[in-house]
This record gives C-alpha cells, structure tokens and sequence, in this order.
C-alpha cells in the first residue's frame, strides 16, 4: 500500500448534508477547517456555523437525515448503534395521531377504509425509511396509538409485509 499525507477519513452524503468520519479529533478538526473553506472558497457555498461541528460518535450522537448514530465497543472494534432521532420520532407521532383521529372521524368526503389506508401507508413509509436503524423497533413502541396496535404487530417492524392491515375497534 502507498502511504501519502492524505488524512484517512470515510464521507456520508445526501444532497447537500453531510458526515465526514475521522479516526482522530485533531484529523476531525483539520478536515472540517480544510472542508469549510474549499466549500466557500471554490464552490462558494455558505457552511452554516451551527451545523457545522466535530462530535465523537464514541461519546455523544451525531444526528443525520432523521437518524441519531453513535458507536459502542464489541469485542475488540466499534459498532454503530443507530436511533430514529428525537425530532423526527416526535414529529412522526403526531402524523399518526392526527391520522388516528381521521380514521375514528373520516373527513368529508372520505370513508373510513380510505383513512386506514393512508394511516397503514404511513405506517409503511415510515417503517420503510427507518428500517435501517438498529434501534428501530425500540424507538417505534410509543410511536402507534395504543388503539392501533395489535397483539403480536411489532415483529412487522423487522420483516415489511405486502398486507398490513390495522382495524380500528369501533365498539
């Protein structure tokens, strides 16, 4: 292998956010001085200061596109232990609240089949996008409203299934 002067690093991208992972918190602190300015410099794009910090994954989590990560020791290495992030869980509770309340109330002009069908497609969206995160069954138990869950449901969480279909109880 060639040894250069290059600073070993891994880059995670999504449009224009971004993670840049080092070994060492001086690397960190260098690539981000080195980053920042080749971004304003050539590329001319503003770099937000409040977004813009080192985080040690080892001791605190870093939050990227909706997902909270940090890394915990196994045997003799680092793994990736990862969350649904607060602000994303909360906002997602609400959404299925609010179309909770749609499916016990349809709203003009809707039956109530199309309301489950929209809360279920929701509930498959979010499962979908979240599924990658090691945390996700943890994080989704208080996410569905008590009346919507079904006895034995979670394990839907790991393995999507094409039918799900969640029956209000209407006594």
């Amino acid at each position: 292998m060639k040894l250069t002067n290059l600073k070993e690093m891994r880059i995670v991208r999504y449009a224009d956010d971004f993670r840049i992972f080092c070994r060492t918190k001086t690397d960190a602190e260098k690539a981000m001085i080195a980053i920042t300015q080749w971004l304003q410099e050539r590329l001319k794009l503003e770099v937000s200061p409040e977004k813009t910090r080192v985080v040690n994954v080892k001791r605190r989590y870093s939050e990227f596109l909706g997902f909270k990560i940090k890394t915990y020791p196994k045997g003799n290495k680092r793994v990736v232990k990862s969350h649904i992030c607060d602000k994303a869980l909360k906002k997602q509770k609400q959404m299925f609240i609010e179309q909770a309340k749609n499916v016990a109330n349809p709203r003009p002009g809707k039956k109530e089949i199309d309301e489950i069908k929209l809360y279920n497609s929701m509930v498959m969206g979010t499962q979908n996008y979240y599924k990658i995160a090691t945390m996700v069954v943890a994080d989704c138990k208080g996410l569905i409203p008590l009346g919507f869950r079904t006895p034995g449901s979670w394990h839907l969480w790991k393995q999507p299934t094409a039918s799900r279909i969640c029956r209000h109880p209407r006594h």
